[in-house]
């Protein structure tokens, strides 16, 4: 199996995080390196050696965790080099200075993050450097690992599935800071001129003859500006009624008026009678259609608040199932984390020494 499927066992899918699960096996080589490299059963079986001779006098050490032995060939056998401050590199060829030396007695020091042999090694008279470099690079494709026994996979695989864990954990979280109701693009249906008004005076007061005049109506219909706040039925029901009155009065003023044309005994009072009676029947018309208007555009509304109400109740709803699997994601995934961490630190516990300056916790 790779160390993909190994990875995915304990985390699900990192199909989107590929470029750092390989950094992660990276990293988690040199965790488990780091921990391990100072057990000395363990130390041989992670050390690789580097010859030194003409053409490559030095090692570079960027990589290397640690230097476990230093060897120069004398022409007749391999002689182990001491350690030196590189700051007595220039007495080493100096017969009169007590850190004078020769290919008998070698040594080597550090500088510039390159390791350096004295006597200088040559191809007749070769260097041998022990040390131990964790892998530079693994793929999740792969299952093998350079420079580390198969023993350790497990630990960088737990390492690994740590750290992509956290990863979840933090898209998790920006998930959950970033999700919206989804409310502010919903718009309520307006109440603005839902309800129409209209002012009913009555016929002209004018002297239709005999002594006798139509009924005089100023009864006004007060306009209603009216929003929706739990009493749109109420404030309909006001304004029908009040129509249906000035209705009322616009039929007794009609029929006052065909009363005096019939009593009438002029042209000029039946045409005033007959214009008066075209204004009632033209108020009555109006007001009629306004009572059905006002009710089409209530039910409208009504029904539009209904649609709007629903569109609330699925946006709520919908962002409380998100809300709600985010949040289950969230605690299933801190929880492997701790899982992970703790497998991790039993992982490690055999080739760690107690009381040891790399001892690991549960905190790292």
């Amino acid at each position: 199996m790779s160390f993909q499927t190994d990875i995915e066992a304990i985390t699900g899918s990192i199909s989107s995080y590929t470029t750092e699960a390989d950094s992660y096996l990276t990293e988690g080589v040199k965790f488990i390196v780091k921990y391990i490299m100072n057990n000395e059963e363990v130390e041989p079986r992670l050390t690789t050696t580097t010859n030194l001779n003409t053409s490559g006098a030095t090692l570079p050490l960027e990589n290397v965790m640690k230097v476990c032995s230093v060897t120069r060939n004398d022409s007749a056998r391999s002689r182990i080099c001491d350690e030196i401050d590189a700051r007595e590199r220039h007495d080493l060829n100096d017969a009169n200075s007590i850190y004078y030396t020769s290919k008998f007695d070698p040594k080597y020091y550090v500088l510039n993050n390159a390791l350096h042999v004295y006597p200088t090694p040559t191809d007749a008279q070769p260097a041998a450097v022990e040390h131990i470099t964790p892998a530079v690079s693994v793929s999740r494709s792969t299952s093998t690992i350079a420079n580390l026994p198969s023993e350790f996979y497990r630990g960088v695989v737990l390492y690994a599935s740590q750290q992509m864990l956290r990863k979840f954990l933090n898209v998790k979280n920006a998930t959950l800071t970033n999700l919206t109701t989804g409310l502010g693009s919903i718009n309520p249906p307006s109440s603005d001129n839902l309800i129409s008004t209209i002012i009913y005076n009555g016929p002209d007061n004018a002297d239709v003859g005999n002594g006798a005049s139509a009924t005089t109506v100023s009864n006004e219909f007060n306009e209603a500006n009216v929003s929706y706040q739990g009493n749109l039925r109420a404030e309909l029901d006001k304004a029908q009624r009040d129509l249906q009155a000035n209705i009322a009065d616009a039929r007794n003023d009609l029929a006052a008026a065909q009363a005096t044309a019939q009593l009438a005994t002029t042209v000029s009072v039946q045409n005033q009678a007959e214009k008066s009676q075209r204004k009632i029947r033209n108020a009555l018309s109006e007001m009629q259609a306004l009572m059905a208007t006002n009710q089409s555009n209530v039910q409208k509304y009504q029904a539009d608040l209904q649609k709007y109400g629903a569109e609330v109740q699925e946006a709520i709803q919908d962002y409380t199932l998100n809300f709600q699997e985010v949040v289950q994601d969230y605690n299933w995934l801190a929880q492997q984390h701790q899982i992970v961490s703790q497998d991790l630190v039993l992982f490690l516990q055999p080739y760690v020494k107690l009381g040891a300056k790399n001892e690991v916790t549960t905190n790292d």
